[in-house]
This record gives structure tokens, C-alpha cells and sequence, in this order.
């Protein structure tokens, strides 16, 4: 499972999988209220082939 969300912390390029990505891994959430979004992926296991069409 992955899960994005909100965070302060400056963002470093790290390999998730066979994708480089702007994360902050372990950061802390940011403050406030966001919407809440959840993705089946449907593509046997593999949740950041959903990114291509998200723009991550």
C-alpha cells in the first residue's frame, strides 16, 4: 500500500519501485483538512502505475 498525502518537509528524488519520485518519506502530516482519495489500481499489485494519469 501507499499512501500520499500533505506534508511540510522539503521533498528529495527517491526510487520507489522502478520510479524516481519527489517524496518526503516519513514527514509529517500537514496540518488542516484535505479530501480524501482512494485508488484501486486494479492492475495486480502495482499501485504507482496509477501515477502515469495522477501526474505524480
Amino acid at each position: 500500500m501507499t499512501v500520499m498525502y500533505p506534508a511540510g518537509n522539503p521533498e528529495q528524488v527517491e526510487r520507489l519501485g522502478p520510479y524516481l519520485l519527489e517524496l518526503a518519506r516519513e514527514a509529517e502530516p500537514s496540518g488542516g483538512m484535505f479530501p480524501l482519495v482512494i485508488i484501486s489500481h486494479g492492475t495486480g499489485g502495482r499501485s504507482l502505475y496509477t501515477g502515469r494519469w495522477l501526474g505524480i
